[in-house]
């Protein structure tokens, strides 16, 4: 028996090297399916997350996609179990959906690729000069790309440069197990740069105090009551948005003695030059204008 205990070995490190690859386990069970996309007029959207699995809608078991989508047909409220915990959403107007993609969830450590387990492919030719298309700026357009699929939880998802014999350059995105219609929205509409600071304002006389200057007629009072302000005859509730003295802000958190707006400061348009090298990087004071960061 001693002479074959090579071979006992050979085969117990087979056996384990295809349960460690064709088993993998999760806390909640192997049935469900998993969150890879939500949208942002979701009512899950900040709430629920990709990677999440969904066992059941309404009381009905999801084991795979078919009962995924089966469960959520013509209807607007949902109630749902996720990560073994109660969740419930209501789509309460014609705009807004339940707005949560969803997959197989992966029952084996095998990562398949695109050609076994579908997806999309897509090919973006940057619209610029072939001449312009560097090397250091293609490997920033991909970077760019690959940051905005990480922020919205796209694991699945290859970024390459590809080039034709006359020299053209491409970007190819490889999504496997994603619809056209995710890689599309998230990774090729322009993006949309703003920059936003939080803006306290203190009560006082059921007045909110808000100074956006140093001149006197930079100090505005807004009338607060149970809560909300009132800003030009309208209410404003937290969470809600409006402008003011032609800034855009969004009544954030409301206390004893203040309450804490976020305003938006400058968009796109008004930034003129982005440098992406670690030289330029940095913090200097001007005589334009100063923020206070917190």
């Amino acid at each position: 028996m001693l002479k074959h205990w090579k071979v006992l070995l050979l085969i117990v490190v087979v056996l384990a090297s295809l349960l460690s690859i064709g088993y993998k386990t999760y806390p909640h069970g192997r049935d469900g399916v998993q969150i890879i996309y939500i949208t942002e007029n979701s009512p899950a959207y900040k709430i629920l997350e990709p990677g999440d699995v969904i066992t059941s809608v309404n009381n009905v078991n999801i084991k795979k996609l078919e009962d995924w989508n089966a469960a959520i047909q013509g209807q607007n409220s949902f109630h749902l179990i996720i990560n073994g915990e109660e969740q419930s959403f209501v789509v309460n107007n014609t705009n807004q959906t339940l707005g949560i993609h969803v997959s197989e969830i992966d029952r084996t450590n095998l990562d398949f690729g695109l050609d076994i387990k579908g997806g999309t492919r897509v090919i973006l030719k940057p619209d610029l000069p072939k001449e312009n298309l560097t090397s250091l700026l293609m490997e920033q357009i991909i970077g760019t790309l690959q940051t905005r699929a990480n922020l919205f939880g796209l694991r699945e998802i290859s970024i390459k440069e590809l080039s034709d014999l006359e020299g053209s350059r491409f970007v190819q995105i490889e999504a496997s197990g994603l619809g056209s219609e995710i890689v599309n929205t998230l990774l090729t509409r322009t993006g949309s740069f703003k920059g936003k600071i939080t803006k306290p304002a203190y009560i006082q006389n059921n007045k909110a105090i808000l100074i956006l200057g140093d001149k006197p007629e930079d100090k505005h009072e807004l009338p607060i009551e149970n809560q909300t302000l009132l800003v030009n005859n309208q209410k404003i509730k937290i969470n809600d948005t409006f402008e003011y003295d032609e800034i855009k802000f969004q009544y954030l958190i409301y206390q004893q003695d203040q309450i804490l707006l976020l305003a938006e400061v400058y968009e796109g348009d008004d930034v003129q030059q982005i440098f992406a090298d670690a030289q330029s990087s940095g913090i200097a004071k001007t005589d334009i204008i100063s923020f206070s960061l917190f």
